[in-house]
């Protein structure tokens, strides 16, 4: 599957963000913990939908890169939302 640039650097970002989250969050509250989850969810169902478009097709249609787009940014605020409580 053929992923934007824009889109490799987000997912990139991404990976950094929820690796420094990890570390953080063994100090964080249930509530954090229930957040985080809700996140963890979104992430895996996003990289389970990458992997899947990228075994079924050389090029992602547009519909499907605006889909992970969207899915990338909600996990993006999602980091930040729990970021900022902490």
């Amino acid at each position: 599957m053929a992923i934007h640039i824009d889109t490799q650097k987000m997912i990139d970002t991404l990976k950094q963000d929820r690796d420094e989250l990890r570390l953080k969050l063994h100090l964080a509250s249930m509530e954090m913990q229930d957040q985080w989850h809700e996140v963890e969810h979104k992430w895996d169902n996003v990289s389970l939908k990458m992997q899947k478009a990228a075994d079924e097709a050389d090029e992602a249609s547009e519909d499907i890169h605006e889909a992970l787009h969207l899915l990338l940014h909600e996990i993006r605020e999602g980091y930040r939302r729990i970021r900022k409580a902490l």
